[in-house]
């Protein structure tokens, strides 16, 4: 059997605000409903619609006369989800106060009807990530921090405010280019032994002294295909 609560209130905004929170709490979108009267509708288009939602035909004509004043009615529909879903519907809903009218109760017992779903993830779209906060502001951080993330300002060449550098360092050298890294041009493989950097002499194919390939030669191997 499925329960359904009634509650009366307002305005559209206090009922909006109770369905959000219970939506919090994990009752899905579909189970909840929040009436209110539209131009030029009658109380006979009004309740009609109070009994779409499986509001018994009495408590739906005095619920109808009140949403006609600008009142607004949530209907809730306390299944399976979430676990105690009556238990926690009642207990929330009792958390605002609504409207009192002319009914004899604010809760039904109905039958639960099948509910043919054309996907799995109805309630639920995102099934491999958590749903979003409803706390959260979203967009990017800087939006929310106030930060600018671009400036038409121009350009620094430093993050220090005076424009100095942290180290004493030439940043760009506009002479000539040199070949050392070293102030004097010398290289650091001189300072430990004398190592040249380039050499001119021919490229050897072997490691060995004398060029032999003695692996290759024992083995009958070729080393260029």
């Amino acid at each position: 059997m499925t329960t359904i609560f009634t509650r009366l209130y307002e305005s559209q905004p206090i009922a909006l605000a109770v369905q959000d929170r219970m939506y919090r709490a994990g009752f899905p979108r579909h189970v909840m409903r929040v009436i209110i009267g539209r131009p030029e509708e009658t109380a006979n288009g009004i309740e009609n619609r109070i009994s779409d939602a499986r509001v018994p035909d009495r408590e739906a004509s005095v619920y109808a006369e009140n949403v006609s004043q600008g009142a607004a009615l949530l209907v809730v529909e306390a299944t399976y989800k979430p676990l105690g879903a009556v238990k926690i519907a009642r207990k929330m809903l009792s958390e605002t106060k609504s409207i009192p009218c002319n009914v004899e109760a604010e809760e039904f017992k109905v039958p639960t009807l099948p509910d043919h779903a054309p996907s799995i993830m109805k309630d639920h779209p995102r099934f491999f990530t958590n749903p979003p906060d409803p706390d959260h502001v979203g967009g990017p951080l800087s939006d929310q921090l106030g930060i600018l993330l671009l400036t038409a300002k121009r350009r620094f060449n430093s993050a220090l405010k005076d424009g100095g550098l942290m180290i004493p360092i030439p940043q760009l050298m506009r002479g000539r280019k040199a070949k050392s890294a070293v102030s004097g041009g010398y290289h650091v493989s001189s300072t430990f032994w004398p190592m040249k950097l380039v050499t001119q002499k021919k490229r050897r194919r072997s490691v060995i002294p004398g060029g032999g390939h003695p692996l290759s030669r024992r083995l009958g191997w070729r080393m260029i295909s």
